[in-house]
């Protein structure tokens, strides 16, 4: 399998701070690269998935937007 979000948490310590804007057990928060808006940040999970419908109940919930709590480093 050649996934880059895989291939990039493997790595997650030694990433640069535009791959670990913010994370927590379920998500990692980075810069998008290649985009037209600057700054566009996107939300990445920490373990493998190819489908919304794969993520447990809990990662959806972690990813909702107004939960409680944010992602730490």
């Amino acid at each position: 399998m050649d996934c880059y979000v895989c291939r990039s948490e493997e790595q997650f310590d030694t990433l640069p701070p535009r791959e670990r804007v913010a994370a927590d057990e379920h998500w990692r928060v980075v810069h998008a690269f290649d985009s037209r808006l600057p700054g566009w940040l996107v939300l990445v999970p920490r373990r493998h998935v190819t489908s919304i419908a794969e993520l447990t109940d809990t990662r959806r919930r972690a990813s909702a937007p107004g939960r409680s709590g944010s992602p730490g480093r």
